[in-house]
């Protein structure tokens, strides 16, 4: 019965690809479905949240990623979504198994039977638009060390492709190229500005300038500063940093020191979250996912400065 249920869901998978032209895919960026078996799930399920556990206090904590499990029965509902991780341990004869078998040349199988666990990646497969991830190996020991040693190309993997989706996003209507002109030209730095974005503040001669929008309300303030102190990008220097920027240009705003940086919960506990590198953490800052403004890697520097 096991085995008829397989085959009706392999065939109807190959009628949604093969029927007319490929659809876009759908669902939100930042949602990753991970299709597994319940045993997949229970031994190795904490591996795979904590490498999506990156997020911001925002003051409440908000990940850059959630995570939705899925059963194999469940696969033929997700085909379509923008981000798919299908796990599979080829030593069990259960739907993963056989869809992997069906998309992976009989060589790449050969290699992982020798011993070689896989993670790989594949765009477009069932939908445009998408990013399915294949982590496969013969057994539960060889999957869970794939995941681990590949970890930071996987989280990277989802975060590019959600980079590109929201850039297309951001700024598909009436870029303000001459605001972005404007800045270079006057403080040799620039950001791409979105449309609908105006300069609220400019004070010159304290290296601020603040820009914002209307409803929604949204905000980003740019403070520089000549040369590059190292303890800056430390979590006290970078809290300090923001202390001295809210209190000087917000009034006598103060800053969370719990809130001051991108981290995971309990990240001091957690591996593999455990980023004791601050630096590395703030490469993780994408501050387009609060939709506040774009990602500071479109923040473009013509001088030896610090942007806050």
């Amino acid at each position: 019965m096991r085995n008829l249920l397989y085959l009706f869901i392999l065939i109807g998978m190959t009628f949604l690809i093969d029927c007319g032209k490929q659809r876009s895919a759908i669902g939100a960026s930042d949602q990753i479905y991970v299709v597994a078996s319940a045993e997949i799930r229970d031994q190795i399920g904490d591996l795979i949240d904590t490498t999506f556990c990156y997020g911001l206090r925002v003051p409440e904590f908000q990940r850059f990623f959630e995570i939705a499990w899925q059963p194999l029965e469940n696969f033929p509902k997700v085909i379509q979504y923008k981000n798919i991780i299908l796990i599979a341990d080829l030593s069990k004869p259960d739907l993963a198994n056989k869809i992997v078998r069906r998309l992976l040349p009989k060589a790449q199988i050969e290699q992982v039977l020798q011993d070689s666990g896989s993670v790989l990646a594949v765009e477009d497969n069932w939908a445009k638009g998408q990013l399915l991830v294949i982590i496969l190996g013969t057994n539960l020991r060889q999957i869970q060390k794939s995941i681990i040693t590949q970890r930071d190309w996987l989280y990277q993997k989802f975060d590019q492709k959600y980079l590109e989706v929201q850039t297309r996003y951001w700024y598909q209507t009436k870029e303000q190229t001459r605001l972005s002109e404007y800045l270079m030209k006057k403080y040799r730095w620039t950001i791409r500005v979105q449309h609908d974005y105006v300069v609220l503040k400019e004070l010159p001669e304290e290296n601020f300038v603040w820009l914002g929008r209307g409803i929604p309300y949204r905000w980003l303030a740019v403070n520089w500063t000549d040369g590059i102190r190292t303890e800056w990008l430390t979590p006290n220097g970078l809290f300090e940093r923001r202390e001295f920027i809210g209190t000087k240009f917000y009034q006598g705003i103060r800053t969370e020191k719990n809130s001051s940086g991108i981290i995971s919960p309990g990240w001091e506990k957690t591996m593999p979250c455990a980023c004791t590198d601050y630096g590395t953490m703030l490469k993780r800052l994408r501050v387009g996912r609060l939709s506040l403004m774009p990602s500071m890697t479109n923040v473009r520097i013509g001088h030896s400065s610090l942007i806050f």
